[in-house]
């Protein structure tokens, strides 16, 4: 058996340009290779298939037509690996076939349980092609496809491609890159592929499924076809084999977020109106380990106004450690469909960081304007919660800010005196 890459035959374009499949009776023009990804969106590739209008009567019998070669009356190789004749699902016509001895035999038989990572298709798997040794694409075809199916090339550690080799690709020793599009192998840097190569990329054909492969009990296993093409453009016989699904055990549900730390505050502090910023919580400290880290703390006032606000640092709202830590406020507004003003702090930090920043937070209001609108408004509510990933927050906790007119601060004066 040759193992080299042979020239492709005088007046061919292999090598040069991709084949073009030859128009044939009955054959209609390119549809999409349906398959499915895990939302149960199409994917596409080429495929052929028959006109169902027509009738290939030279098909159905052994003395078809079709180009045949001097070769074309040898035998097979002996292989009873071959689950083409027995399987019990229609054989599709993926090409007329025009080479009545040429076949992939196919051994299938392996199971696939849900929930499980990319299974073989095939147990082995061996080209006999009596009139060439190069092949220039293989067909592979499921034929009772569902939602989530996924067919790939996977190459493990042992799969015995070269530096490069991937999902969907391998390189082989000999210079061959065979890659799968899903629905064919195909020679990326030459016009063919020599049989070896394709045999073992056959036998690394999987298949998984990322939903429930029975599609809840309407098929017990999966079937595929095959079929090639050699650089004779002699399309071989239609083999099937089948893989045998169960729907496993589901996954198991991801483990619930972790619960972030929770910042004992609930202080009682005094604003004046016109009397300068005031902190809010000097005592606060944080739940836990000072080294747990945190990506982001909120900080609320839940009957808030358009003249509140927040900042920490004077105004700065930024802060960096020595650690190289950097905790910034990002977020910082007044939302009047809720009433509610808030100041979110991110940066992943550690406790002990958030607690000495979260110590400087600070409330002011615009001058000029009573915070108490007339004494019907003499407090704010002050919620803070921490979170571990930027998005889910713990349970808040509370502090309060008492908040006073100029009038009412004049009136106390004259009090103490």
């Amino acid at each position: 058996m040759k193992t080299g890459r042979r020239k492709p035959p005088t007046g061919t374009k292999q090598g040069v340009a991709k084949r073009k499949r030859q128009s044939l009776p009955g054959l209609m023009p390119l549809e999409p290779r349906v398959m499915y990804d895990a939302a149960g969106a199409h994917t596409a590739a080429s495929h052929l298939v028959l006109d169902p209008h027509h009738t290939d009567t030279t098909h159905a019998a052994s003395t078809t037509s079709a180009p045949t070669h001097a070769a074309s009356t040898a035998s097979p190789s002996p292989m009873v690996t071959s689950t083409h004749a027995a399987s019990s699902h229609p054989q599709p016509a993926l090409v007329p076939p025009s080479n009545t001895t040429g076949e992939i035999f196919v051994q299938g038989g392996n199971t696939y349980a849900g929930g499980s990572g990319p299974t073989l298709v095939l147990q082995s798997a061996s080209i006999n092609d009596p009139n060439d040794q190069f092949i220039t694409e293989v067909f592979v075809q499921e034929n009772n496809p569902i939602n989530g199916d996924v067919l790939a090339f996977n190459n493990g550690p042992n799969a015995g491609g070269l530096a490069g080799s991937g999902t969907n690709k391998e390189i082989f020793a000999d210079g061959t890159v065979i890659t799968f599009n899903g629905s064919e192998f195909l020679p990326t840097n030459t016009g063919s592929i020599g049989i070896p190569d394709l045999n073992t990329a056959l036998q690394q054909l999987t298949f998984q499924s990322t939903l429930d492969p029975t599609g809840g009990g309407q098929r017990s296993n999966v079937q595929f076809s095959f079929q090639y093409v050699d650089t004779q453009n002699v399309a071989s016989q239609i083999t099937t084999a089948s893989m045998a699904v169960t729907a496993g055990s589901p996954p198991p549900p991801p483990p619930p977020p972790a619960t972030p730390p929770t910042v004992n505050a609930g202080a009682v502090v005094t604003y004046a109106e016109g009397g300068g910023l005031v902190v809010l919580d000097l005592g606060l400290t944080i739940n836990g380990p000072a080294s747990t880290k945190l990506d982001a703390a909120k900080i609320t006032i839940t009957n808030a106004f358009s003249i509140d606000q927040l900042g920490f640092l004077g105004g700065a709202n930024t802060q960096t450690f020595g650690t190289g830590d950097k905790l910034t406020a990002t977020t910082a507004g007044f939302n009047a469909a809720t009433g509610t003003y808030t100041f979110i702090i991110t940066g992943t930090g550690t406790a002990a960081e958030y607690q000495q920043v979260l110590e400087e937070v600070d409330y002011g209001a615009t001058s000029g304007v009573d915070p108490t609108f007339g004494g019907a408004h003499t407090q704010r509510n002050v919620t803070w919660a921490l979170s571990l990933d930027g998005t889910n927050f713990g349970t808040a906790s509370t502090s309060t800010i008492d908040v006073l007119h100029n009038a009412t601060v004049d009136r106390r004066a004259l009090r103490a005196a």
